[in-house]
């Protein structure tokens, strides 16, 4: 784990406090004994305050790689699918209408195939196909 700028100030405070209670209580001075303990108090209080920060940033990017890795996954699960459907609707035959009972028989872009009769319904219908002229 890093140190962050408030983990290095907590502790600096912490070692001044430290040495400022130890001070007090050597010479008998109350008032510098208490005033060390206060400051090792905020001290604790800030290094406390950077390991958060540095464990919320180290969430933070360990969420933002999974979020990208998973990005990259759906990517190319996604790639051979659209693959496919491009080329299932560029290879598609469709039908557009000619004139009644017929229907010309295209691809995408133009391609023409041939022009389809459609059988009169007799017991069961069927298609002719007659060539382009």
């Amino acid at each position: 784990m890093s140190m962050n700028e408030d983990r290095f100030a907590g502790t600096a405070k912490n070692v001044g406090g430290r040495v400022e209670q130890g001070f007090g209580r050597a010479t008998g001075d109350v008032k510098t004994e208490v005033e060390g303990k206060f400051k090792r108090a905020t001290a604790a209080g800030q290094d406390v305050y950077g390991q958060a920060k540095d464990a919320a940033g180290e969430a933070y990017e360990q969420a933002k790689d999974a979020v990208g890795e998973a990005a990259r996954s759906v990517q190319e699960h996604a790639a051979p699918l659209e693959e496919f459907l491009r080329n299932a609707i560029e290879s598609a035959v469709y039908f557009r209408g000619c004139r009644a009972g017929h229907r010309l028989v295209h691809r995408p872009h133009g391609r023409t195939f041939g022009l389809l009769e459609l059988a009169r319904p007799t017991r069961s219908p069927g298609l002719t196909v007659h060539p382009p002229a």
